[in-house]
């Protein structure tokens, strides 16, 4: 039996204004408390030209320093090892989560055209192993999969 599922994620968007990517998730029931372990991490890969990065991730939000308003902006600087680039507001209403990263701390060139893969991980991947995606928490999209966000103006 495996009880690591917590916040059970149905939905996920994404959306930009030119300045901020706005990222928007629903889960099933109301989302757990931010002091819960490997809670709600964000995933985004900006640059697959990257040579450092986890599992083709560029960024990550949520792994450290999550307050109930504030969150940080981590870069991989190889695999699993992270350096903060910026805090980042966020807000939950029981089963909603939304953030916003300005595209300029995601080293995006031109607000006009860029691409974004995410993917949200909760309750795995805590010593960087995207295998438990496929056996503990929730992911979304599931396994190892991840959503694409193309922005042409």
């Amino acid at each position: 039996v495996n009880n690591t599922g917590r916040n059970d994620i149905v939905l996920s968007k994404v959306a930009n204004d030119g300045t901020n990517l706005y990222f928007y998730v629903k889960t099933a029931s109301n989302i757990t408390s931010c002091s819960d372990p490997d809670w709600m991490m964000l995933c985004l890969r900006v640059d697959p030209e990257a040579k450092n990065n986890w599992e083709g991730f560029n960024f990550i939000v949520n792994r450290t320093s999550v307050t109930a308003s504030k969150t940080t902006l981590e870069k991989s600087t190889g695999g699993w090892a992270w350096s903060k680039v910026a805090d980042i507001q966020y807000k939950v209403t029981d089963n909603e989560m939304e953030l916003a990263i300005p595209l300029s701390s995601l080293g995006v060139s031109s607000a006009d055209s860029f691409t974004v893969d995410f993917k949200w991980i909760d309750n795995a991947c805590h010593d960087g192993d995207i295998q438990t995606c496929m056996r503990d928490g929730d992911s979304a999209p599931n396994g190892r999969f991840r959503y694409r966000y193309k922005f042409k103006k």
